[in-house]
């Protein structure tokens, strides 16, 4: 529950937001920050490898790519401090990761012993600095999407795991495609999004809390990026390490009663074999937000597939399966079923086109043939 201290911080992360807009507006620094695009990758590879190096809190290096995302979307861009362009984006990667991990740490001084910076940057870092610092007008970002999750989360009245939200949050700092929105409004998405993970049949009432602060059209935007972001992971994490993997724990994929649906639908299932234990999605953890199934996109791109590897020049039915190579003898035997349903109803079967290119790029890795199974 809120308390006066954090009704007052929340005014604060609010009045902070707005006056960056008025600086800057969210469409321009988006703009700008996609243009930028290369440059951003870059500096994501260095500052994770400087998190790595250091050892240093998590919230460390998401500052710091905020901190980046602010210089990047400067009119100049980053500050020229190196003649080589990819050593200058290093530069400002690293020098973003000092000034978050000042902010951040009391120890940063100890963290940075520990640190081995290459040589040709270690002259550059404190100029490279003052440009940032000037460029931010001597303001470090501190208002970030993880500080108006903790508030939001706060707001509803349920007990909305943290570290779920902050995670989600944390993810999608990746994609660029999330600059477009407010760090309010991607905080109360994740929020949402935790909210159909955890407490689905509360969904409408935390979108109408949440309502109240950010653009609801927003919110539903990027929560529907958030739940299939998290989908596609899901999937991945599943034919990379052949496990059952959910939001905070693994599942044995042994034998289990089927769980109640919340809707009269049928959902996308998992069949493992030899055991031949059907375990749902929904049950999974890989559709945290009970979705009926696959969409029209997906289904056409598994049966495109499908007819590439074994030349059929018609696929009727809705069943169809991903068989594996042969595992070695250590490692049993596994297949990959899926079952849908309602595959024409854009309300109830509604997945986006990152789930069919999770499967693609999962199946060609796996280099999996198709075989329909009758």
């Amino acid at each position: 529950m809120e308390t006066p201290e954090d009704k007052d911080r929340f005014r604060y992360y609010l009045q902070d937001e707005a006056r960056r807009s008025l600086q800057m507006p969210t469409e321009t620094h988006a703009r700008r920050i996609q243009k930028r695009h290369k440059e951003r990758l870059l500096a994501l590879v260095h500052i994770k490898r400087c998190y790595l190096m250091t050892e240093c809190e998590p919230y460390i290096p998401f500052i710091a790519i905020q901190i980046f995302d602010e210089v990047l979307s400067d009119k100049k861009g980053i500050p020229t401090i190196i003649g080589n362009e990819k050593k200058n984006v290093h530069l400002a990667a690293i020098s973003c990761f000092v000034i978050a991990m000042k902010s951040r740490s009391k120890a940063w001084e100890s963290l940075l012993g520990a640190w081995n910076v290459e040589q040709e940057f270690l002259a550059h870092i404190g100029k490279m600095e003052v440009e940032i610092f000037s460029k931010l007008d001597w303001n470090i970002v501190d208002v970030s999407a993880i500080s108006f999750g903790n508030c939001f989360a706060k707001m509803c009245p349920l007990d909305l795991p943290a570290l779920m939200i902050n995670k989600l949050i944390v993810e999608a700092q990746d994609d660029i495609s999330y600059s477009t929105y407010k760090c309010s409004e991607l905080a109360a998405s994740a929020v949402l999004a935790v909210c159909g993970i955890k407490y689905p049949a509360h969904v409408d009432l935390v979108r109408a809390i949440l309502a109240r602060y950010v653009h609801e059209e927003h919110l539903d935007e990027c929560m529907n990026m958030l739940r299939d972001m998290w989908v596609a992971r899901s999937l991945t994490e599943y034919a990379e390490r052949r496990e059952i993997t959910t939001a905070q724990d693994q599942f044995d994929a042994g034998p289990s009663e089927p769980q109640p649906q919340s809707r009269e639908i049928t959902t996308a299932q998992v069949q493992f074999e030899p055991t031949g234990t059907e375990i749902s999605l929904e049950e999974m953890g890989s559709d945290p937000f009970s979705l009926p199934g696959l969409p029209s996109s997906a289904m056409e791109n598994l049966k495109e597939l499908w007819k590439k590897k074994a030349g059929a020049d018609a696929i009727t039915g809705s069943q169809w399966v991903v068989e594996c190579p042969p595992p070695p003898e250590d490692d049993p035997d596994w297949s990959f079923k899926l079952k849908w349903d309602n595959v024409g109803d854009d309300d109830t079967a509604r997945l986006s086109r990152s789930f069919s290119q999770t499967m693609s790029s999962t199946l060609k890795k796996l280099k999996a043939p198709f075989k329909r199974r009758t």
